[in-house]
């Protein structure tokens, strides 16, 4: 069994794919310890003959999968798990990298501490600079057993949603059955939460060994500007309210948990996205958006997370589920939330 699976979507990744591959070979773990997914999505540039080429110096271990039609990263990656085999599982974007010792030491440090999952630092980086990135908000190993632990990381507040700075043993994500949200950007949370859910024991390490580069020609530095996109978020966060619901234990369990990370994600992230990239959301949309709150969550003012002091933004913001807005006032609103939650 090899060590560490890498799945990579690549779609017209020509300019970017090739310092991405030499990465991978530079891996201390070694490529033999390494099992690399590259799936290419629908790509019309010289992708495929790329990641052909590099199957063939990597027979044993490189898995070359190309799709007739584009299902972006999520359903990229989607295609990928299903021919994971190794111990752990890594995703790497294709025109992202990561440093020559990342897979072995974060391999060794999941072994170390028996972790489900391993979150780590990352780099941002251009041309000219590179920036490190302290997503960590805890560090070392935590258990799970006790349900009062895992409600942390079941609020988003000790995690990120992020799926390519962590690794996952391969049996938990099994376990769990998650996937990605296909055909839409900020697909990640739908395969990331519910992997909350399951894992037993986290680990958190401070070192930074990915390495995004702040490409504009990327997925989230591009589309994620256009106002069609804005609604994938709210979307997804659907999709994945949806895997809880089909998970009746879980919403038993950890109702308010869950509750409070969907008022968040699916309400006032999508306000907050709106305002931040001064994009269009719709007036007609966000009447859906009111009314599944209202429908879903009937109680919501009685979340036992939304009465402590710390979260009178989320209050304030959560209150304008009752009011009525026409377009230009719903405008205006967006930009006071992504106010709100910045001050």
């Amino acid at each position: 069994m090899k060590k560490v699976t890498v799945i990579t979507p690549c779609y017209n990744s020509r300019k970017y794919l090739g310092e991405c591959l030499e990465s991978l070979e530079k891996q201390t773990i070694g490529m033999e310890n390494l099992q690399v997914i590259l799936i290419n999505d629908a790509s019309t540039d010289d992708t495929w003959k790329m990641i052909l080429e590099f199957e063939n110096r990597y027979p044993e271990s490189v898995v070359a999968i190309n799709l007739p039609e584009n299902r972006r990263q999520g359903g990229a990656r989607n295609e990928g798990l299903k021919y994971a085999s190794g111990e752990y599982i890594a995703f790497l974007d294709s025109d992202d990298n990561v440093l020559p010792q990342a897979y072995e030491r974060i391999y060794q440090y999941a072994v170390k501490t028996d972790a489900d999952i391993v979150q780590f630092n990352h780099y941002n980086y251009t041309k000219n600079e590179e920036e490190l990135c302290d997503n960590c908000k805890l560090e070392g190993t935590i258990q799970l057993q006790e349900k009062s632990t895992r409600k942390l990381f079941l609020m988003a507040e000790a995690m990120t949603m992020g799926c390519w700075n962590k690794i996952y043993r391969r049996k938990m994500v099994e376990e769990s059955q998650a996937t990605f949200a296909e055909h839409r950007i900020y697909e990640e949370p739908k395969f990331v939460y519910p992997q909350m859910f399951y894992a037993r024991k986290v680990s958190c390490m401070k070192d930074a060994f990915y390495r995004i580069r702040m490409n504009q020609e990327s997925t989230m530095h591009c589309e994620a500007k256009k106002t069609g996109r804005l609604l994938d978020h709210p979307e997804v966060q659907m999709q994945t309210f949806q895997y809880m619901t089909e998970h009746q234990e879980l919403m038993k369990n950890y109702y308010e948990e869950i509750e409070f990370y969907f008022l968040k994600t699916y309400y006032i992230e999508t306000l907050f996205f709106a305002g931040q990239g001064k994009l269009l959301l719709d007036v007609d949309y966000f009447k859906k958006m009111q009314d599944n709150v209202k429908n879903l969550f009937p109680r919501w003012k009685e979340n036992c997370y939304l009465k402590e002091n710390d979260e009178k933004k989320l209050r304030k913001v959560l209150s304008t589920v009752q009011e009525t807005y026409d377009q230009g006032k719903l405008n205006v609103l967006c930009e006071d939330v992504y106010n709100i939650m910045m001050g």
